[in-house]
Protein backbone atom coordinates (compact mmCIF):
# COMPACT_ATOMS: atom_id res chain seq x y z
CA UNK A 1 0.00 0.00 0.00
CA UNK A 2 1.35 3.58 -1.04
CA UNK A 3 1.79 5.80 1.90
CA UNK A 4 1.03 9.41 -0.06
CA UNK A 5 -1.16 12.19 1.50
CA UNK A 6 -4.38 12.18 -0.10
CA UNK A 7 -3.58 15.35 -2.26
CA UNK A 8 -0.73 13.36 -3.67
CA UNK A 9 -2.54 10.82 -4.16
CA UNK A 10 -5.11 12.51 -6.16
CA UNK A 11 -2.43 13.94 -8.15
CA UNK A 12 -0.57 10.40 -8.98
CA UNK A 13 -3.76 8.99 -9.61
CA UNK A 14 -5.06 12.06 -12.23
CA UNK A 15 -1.02 11.29 -13.76
CA UNK A 16 -2.27 7.83 -14.10
CA UNK A 17 -5.62 8.30 -16.06
CA UNK A 18 -3.39 10.86 -18.36
CA UNK A 19 -0.81 8.50 -19.22
CA UNK A 20 -3.19 6.13 -19.86
CA UNK A 21 -5.43 8.27 -22.19
CA UNK A 22 -2.18 9.12 -24.62
CA UNK A 23 -1.44 5.21 -24.60
CA UNK A 24 -4.82 4.78 -25.64
CA UNK A 25 -4.84 7.71 -28.31
CA UNK A 26 -2.15 6.82 -29.64
CA UNK A 27 -3.25 2.79 -30.32
CA UNK A 28 -5.84 4.42 -32.25
CA UNK A 29 -4.00 6.94 -33.75
CA UNK A 30 -1.65 4.64 -35.30
CA UNK A 31 -4.34 2.15 -36.20
CA UNK A 32 -6.24 4.56 -38.09
CA UNK A 33 -3.58 5.76 -39.68
CA UNK A 34 -2.86 2.35 -40.52
CA UNK A 35 -6.25 2.17 -41.91
CA UNK A 36 -5.98 5.12 -43.77
CA UNK A 37 -2.31 4.69 -45.30
CA UNK A 38 -4.43 1.09 -46.59
CA UNK A 39 -7.48 2.75 -48.05
CA UNK A 40 -5.00 5.19 -50.03
CA UNK A 41 -2.78 2.41 -51.31
CA UNK A 42 -5.82 0.49 -52.44
CA UNK A 43 -7.09 3.81 -54.07
CA UNK A 44 -3.57 4.47 -55.44
CA UNK A 45 -2.75 1.03 -57.07
CA UNK A 46 -3.75 -0.12 -60.09
CA UNK A 47 -2.43 -2.28 -63.35
CA UNK A 48 0.21 -0.99 -65.00
CA UNK A 49 -0.08 -0.67 -68.41
CA UNK A 50 2.35 -3.97 -69.06
CA UNK A 51 -0.19 -5.51 -66.34
CA UNK A 52 -3.07 -4.47 -68.44
CA UNK A 53 -1.50 -5.21 -72.12
CA UNK A 54 -0.91 -8.99 -70.12
CA UNK A 55 -4.25 -9.42 -69.43
CA UNK A 56 -5.74 -8.62 -72.80
CA UNK A 57 -3.04 -10.51 -74.42
CA UNK A 58 -4.48 -13.36 -72.21
CA UNK A 59 -8.35 -12.81 -73.36
CA UNK A 60 -7.33 -12.74 -76.94
CA UNK A 61 -5.86 -16.00 -76.99
CA UNK A 62 -8.55 -18.03 -74.94
CA UNK A 63 -11.20 -16.29 -77.11
CA UNK A 64 -9.03 -17.33 -80.40
CA UNK A 65 -9.08 -20.81 -78.89
CA UNK A 66 -12.47 -21.04 -77.64
CA UNK A 67 -14.58 -19.20 -80.18
CA UNK A 68 -13.80 -21.85 -83.03
CA UNK A 69 -15.15 -24.77 -80.77
CA UNK A 70 -18.10 -23.27 -79.80
CA UNK A 71 -19.17 -22.69 -83.09
CA UNK A 72 -17.82 -25.84 -84.41
CA UNK A 73 -20.12 -27.38 -81.47
CA UNK A 74 -23.03 -24.85 -82.24
CA UNK A 75 -22.98 -26.39 -86.06
CA UNK A 76 -22.93 -29.81 -85.49
CA UNK A 77 -25.78 -28.97 -82.87
CA UNK A 78 -27.49 -27.67 -85.80
CA UNK A 79 -26.57 -30.45 -88.04
CA UNK A 80 -27.85 -33.07 -85.82
CA UNK A 81 -31.02 -30.78 -85.84
CA UNK A 82 -31.55 -31.01 -89.60
CA UNK A 83 -31.20 -35.00 -89.37
CA UNK A 84 -34.22 -35.26 -87.26
CA UNK A 85 -35.73 -32.95 -89.38
CA UNK A 86 -35.26 -34.72 -92.64
CA UNK A 87 -36.18 -38.34 -90.97
CA UNK A 88 -39.22 -36.59 -89.84
CA UNK A 89 -40.42 -35.41 -93.55
CA UNK A 90 -39.31 -38.50 -95.00
CA UNK A 91 -41.75 -40.87 -92.42
CA UNK A 92 -44.23 -38.21 -93.27
CA UNK A 93 -43.80 -38.58 -97.04
CA UNK A 94 -44.09 -42.67 -96.27
CA UNK A 95 -47.52 -42.25 -94.42
CA UNK A 96 -48.76 -40.08 -97.51
CA UNK A 97 -47.63 -42.89 -99.60
CA UNK A 98 -49.25 -45.58 -97.61
CA UNK A 99 -52.85 -43.24 -98.40
CA UNK A 100 -51.86 -42.98 -102.06
CA UNK A 101 -50.56 -46.44 -103.51
CA UNK A 102 -47.48 -46.06 -102.86
CA UNK A 103 -46.77 -42.67 -104.37
CA UNK A 104 -44.83 -39.88 -102.67
CA UNK A 105 -46.20 -36.03 -102.76
CA UNK A 106 -45.77 -34.68 -105.96
CA UNK A 107 -42.97 -32.43 -106.81
CA UNK A 108 -44.59 -29.70 -107.55
CA UNK A 109 -48.45 -29.06 -108.90
CA UNK A 110 -49.04 -25.77 -110.45
CA UNK A 111 -52.68 -24.45 -109.72
CA UNK A 112 -54.17 -26.40 -108.05
CA UNK A 113 -56.37 -26.31 -104.87
CA UNK A 114 -55.67 -28.09 -101.63
CA UNK A 115 -57.70 -27.68 -97.85
CA UNK A 116 -56.75 -29.84 -94.40
CA UNK A 117 -56.54 -29.58 -90.98
CA UNK A 118 -53.50 -27.16 -91.49
CA UNK A 119 -55.46 -24.74 -94.22
CA UNK A 120 -55.78 -24.92 -97.52
CA UNK A 121 -54.61 -23.47 -100.94
CA UNK A 122 -56.82 -21.99 -103.55
CA UNK A 123 -55.74 -22.61 -107.35
CA UNK A 124 -51.67 -21.70 -106.34
CA UNK A 125 -48.88 -23.41 -106.63
CA UNK A 126 -48.27 -26.60 -104.39
CA UNK A 127 -45.29 -28.37 -103.39
CA UNK A 128 -44.37 -31.22 -101.89
CA UNK A 129 -44.08 -29.68 -98.56
CA UNK A 130 -47.31 -27.68 -98.92
CA UNK A 131 -49.18 -30.74 -99.27
CA UNK A 132 -47.36 -32.83 -96.09
CA UNK A 133 -48.19 -29.77 -94.07
CA UNK A 134 -51.70 -28.95 -95.22
CA UNK A 135 -53.56 -32.42 -95.15
CA UNK A 136 -51.50 -33.01 -91.26
CA UNK A 137 -48.76 -35.38 -91.87
CA UNK A 138 -46.28 -33.10 -90.84
CA UNK A 139 -47.67 -29.61 -88.41
CA UNK A 140 -44.59 -27.52 -88.32
CA UNK A 141 -43.74 -25.50 -91.00
CA UNK A 142 -39.62 -25.17 -90.35
CA UNK A 143 -39.27 -28.91 -89.86
CA UNK A 144 -39.42 -28.80 -93.56
CA UNK A 145 -36.10 -26.46 -93.50
CA UNK A 146 -32.69 -26.80 -92.22
CA UNK A 147 -31.97 -24.83 -89.36
CA UNK A 148 -28.82 -23.24 -91.02
CA UNK A 149 -31.04 -21.92 -93.69
CA UNK A 150 -34.29 -20.95 -91.90
CA UNK A 151 -32.92 -17.71 -90.73
CA UNK A 152 -32.26 -16.30 -94.79
CA UNK A 153 -35.87 -18.26 -95.52
CA UNK A 154 -37.75 -16.13 -93.12
CA UNK A 155 -35.36 -12.93 -94.43
CA UNK A 156 -37.30 -13.53 -97.80
CA UNK A 157 -40.51 -14.64 -96.52
CA UNK A 158 -41.27 -13.09 -93.18
CA UNK A 159 -44.65 -14.25 -93.06
CA UNK A 160 -43.54 -17.47 -93.39
CA UNK A 161 -47.02 -19.00 -94.81
CA UNK A 162 -47.36 -22.35 -96.10
CA UNK A 163 -47.19 -20.74 -99.80
CA UNK A 164 -44.03 -19.49 -98.68
CA UNK A 165 -42.75 -22.02 -96.24
CA UNK A 166 -43.35 -24.95 -99.10
CA UNK A 167 -41.20 -23.15 -101.59
CA UNK A 168 -37.62 -23.07 -98.91
CA UNK A 169 -37.45 -26.80 -97.87
CA UNK A 170 -35.22 -29.90 -98.27
CA UNK A 171 -35.02 -30.88 -102.12
CA UNK A 172 -37.54 -33.57 -102.93
CA UNK A 173 -35.99 -35.54 -106.05
CA UNK A 174 -37.75 -37.15 -109.19
CA UNK A 175 -37.39 -40.23 -111.26
CA UNK A 176 -38.91 -38.20 -114.34
CA UNK A 177 -36.05 -35.97 -115.05
CA UNK A 178 -38.05 -35.17 -118.09
CA UNK A 179 -40.89 -33.60 -116.71
CA UNK A 180 -40.89 -31.53 -113.18
CA UNK A 181 -45.14 -31.00 -112.37
CA UNK A 182 -46.61 -33.36 -110.98
CA UNK A 183 -43.83 -35.80 -110.82
CA UNK A 184 -44.31 -38.78 -108.04
CA UNK A 185 -42.09 -41.70 -106.80
CA UNK A 186 -43.81 -44.35 -106.48
CA UNK A 187 -41.49 -46.21 -103.67
CA UNK A 188 -42.86 -49.36 -103.92
CA UNK A 189 -41.30 -49.75 -107.13
CA UNK A 190 -37.75 -49.14 -106.23
CA UNK A 191 -35.46 -51.94 -107.00
CA UNK A 192 -33.20 -50.64 -103.98
CA UNK A 193 -34.99 -48.23 -101.84
CA UNK A 194 -32.30 -47.91 -99.46
CA UNK A 195 -29.53 -46.12 -101.57
CA UNK A 196 -32.71 -44.27 -103.38
CA UNK A 197 -32.44 -40.44 -102.16
CA UNK A 198 -35.77 -38.74 -102.00
CA UNK A 199 -34.77 -35.72 -99.94
CA UNK A 200 -31.72 -34.10 -99.03
CA UNK A 201 -30.68 -30.53 -98.31
CA UNK A 202 -30.63 -28.31 -101.68
CA UNK A 203 -29.67 -24.80 -102.70
CA UNK A 204 -29.83 -22.88 -105.45
CA UNK A 205 -29.73 -18.77 -106.10
CA UNK A 206 -33.00 -17.38 -106.13
CA UNK A 207 -33.54 -14.33 -108.71
CA UNK A 208 -36.84 -14.32 -108.46
CA UNK A 209 -38.57 -11.00 -107.61
CA UNK A 210 -35.09 -9.34 -107.44
CA UNK A 211 -34.40 -11.21 -104.16
CA UNK A 212 -30.89 -12.58 -105.50
CA UNK A 213 -30.00 -14.59 -102.48
CA UNK A 214 -29.08 -18.15 -102.24
CA UNK A 215 -31.48 -19.94 -100.48
CA UNK A 216 -32.58 -23.91 -99.97
CA UNK A 217 -34.37 -25.21 -102.64
CA UNK A 218 -37.50 -27.48 -103.00
CA UNK A 219 -37.04 -30.05 -105.17
CA UNK A 220 -33.79 -31.17 -107.29
CA UNK A 221 -33.50 -30.30 -111.10
CA UNK A 222 -30.23 -30.74 -112.34
CA UNK A 223 -28.12 -34.31 -112.67
CA UNK A 224 -25.97 -34.28 -114.66
CA UNK A 225 -22.78 -33.27 -113.24
CA UNK A 226 -21.32 -30.45 -111.29
CA UNK A 227 -24.21 -27.32 -111.99
CA UNK A 228 -23.95 -25.35 -115.03
CA UNK A 229 -25.35 -22.13 -113.38
CA UNK A 230 -25.74 -20.68 -110.02
CA UNK A 231 -30.04 -20.88 -110.25
CA UNK A 232 -29.69 -24.73 -110.49
CA UNK A 233 -31.12 -26.41 -108.31
CA UNK A 234 -28.69 -29.06 -106.31
CA UNK A 235 -27.92 -31.02 -103.01
CA UNK A 236 -25.59 -28.76 -100.98
CA UNK A 237 -23.17 -30.66 -99.09
CA UNK A 238 -23.05 -28.02 -96.19
CA UNK A 239 -22.67 -30.35 -93.03
CA UNK A 240 -19.02 -31.09 -92.77
CA UNK A 241 -18.63 -32.25 -96.08
CA UNK A 242 -21.96 -34.01 -96.02
CA UNK A 243 -25.39 -33.28 -96.68
CA UNK A 244 -28.42 -34.57 -94.64
CA UNK A 245 -30.79 -37.03 -97.07
CA UNK A 246 -33.86 -39.15 -96.65
CA UNK A 247 -34.21 -42.65 -98.33
CA UNK A 248 -36.82 -44.80 -99.73
CA UNK A 249 -37.24 -46.81 -96.96
CA UNK A 250 -37.18 -44.96 -94.29
CA UNK A 251 -33.58 -44.08 -93.10
CA UNK A 252 -31.69 -40.92 -92.57
CA UNK A 253 -28.07 -39.82 -92.90
CA UNK A 254 -25.33 -37.35 -93.43
CA UNK A 255 -24.42 -38.75 -97.28
CA UNK A 256 -21.26 -37.96 -99.03
CA UNK A 257 -21.02 -37.72 -103.14
CA UNK A 258 -20.97 -41.18 -103.39
CA UNK A 259 -24.56 -41.93 -101.82
CA UNK A 260 -25.68 -39.13 -104.28
CA UNK A 261 -24.07 -40.80 -107.09
CA UNK A 262 -25.22 -44.11 -106.25
CA UNK A 263 -29.17 -42.58 -106.36
CA UNK A 264 -28.16 -41.01 -109.83
CA UNK A 265 -27.57 -37.45 -108.84
CA UNK A 266 -23.89 -36.52 -110.35
CA UNK A 267 -23.39 -33.24 -108.90
CA UNK A 268 -23.85 -30.30 -106.40
CA UNK A 269 -22.66 -27.64 -104.49
CA UNK A 270 -20.00 -27.93 -101.31
CA UNK A 271 -20.18 -25.56 -97.87
CA UNK A 272 -18.60 -22.85 -100.07
CA UNK A 273 -21.26 -22.91 -102.47
CA UNK A 274 -18.48 -24.34 -104.87
CA UNK A 275 -20.01 -26.36 -107.87
CA UNK A 276 -18.96 -30.19 -107.20
CA UNK A 277 -19.20 -32.99 -109.79
CA UNK A 278 -20.10 -36.15 -108.09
Amino acid sequence: MNNYPSGDKRMVCEKRQRESRMRENLTYGLVDEVRLTSRKSLRIRGFTLIELLVVISIIAILASMLLPALKQSRDKAKEIQCLSNVRQCVMGSIQYAGDYYGFTPPTYVPLYTISGPNGSINNGDVRWAGMLYILGYISNKEIFTCPNDLAIAKEVYPAWQVGQMQSMTYGLTRNDLNHLSTVFTDIYKERDPSQKILLTDAIYYMTYNSINKWVPASYILYYSGAPASDTDRVPHLKHFGKANAAYADGHASGSKAENFRKSGILGGRDGRLLPLAF
